[in-house]
């Protein structure tokens, strides 16, 4: 049984909103990881900026950490049935709480991504797989 805590955080007005495609590999991996939580919900620290990611079915947010707790940017409007495939990026919604430079939203996405992935390798179930000719199984 894991701890539950109670988190606030401010969201301040929009400052900027912009349609945005979301790496694929970033989305699934996000998607997937929340699934997988009793809760719904997952945080995700990004120790490096000192900022921490809020993920659920809905929107992601980016919560600077230090003082307000106020949200700085979110990621929401998640169309994935809009791609042909699971590689395709996913078509989703930019909002930006403050003024960053483009340059810092990008390190952050890629800081997040590196994050992610640390906890997919630390959280993946050991085992075997087989696989089975066709036929080999009494099927077919």
């Amino acid at each position: 049984m894991g701890m539950t805590t109670r988190e606030s955080f401010r969201r301040p007005p929009e400052v900027y909103r912009e349609s945005y495609r979301l790496p694929a590999e970033i989305y699934n991996l996000g998607h997937l990881l929340v699934a997988r939580t009793e809760t719904g919900r997952l945080y995700v620290p990004i120790s490096n900026m000192c900022y921490l990611a809020v993920l659920d079915q809905k929107e992601w947010l980016f919560v600077e950490r230090m003082g307000s707790h106020t949200i700085e940017a979110a990621w929401l409007d998640f169309q994935p049935q809009e791609r042909t495939g699971l590689n395709d990026p996913v078509a989703c919604q930019r909002v930006f709480y403050v003024k960053k430079s483009p340059r810092y939203m990008q390190r952050l996405q890629t800081e997040f991504f590196n994050v992610i992935q640390s906890i997919a390798m630390k959280a993946r179930v050991p085992g075997t797989a087989q696989v089975i000719a066709w036929g080999e199984s009494g099927v077919g």
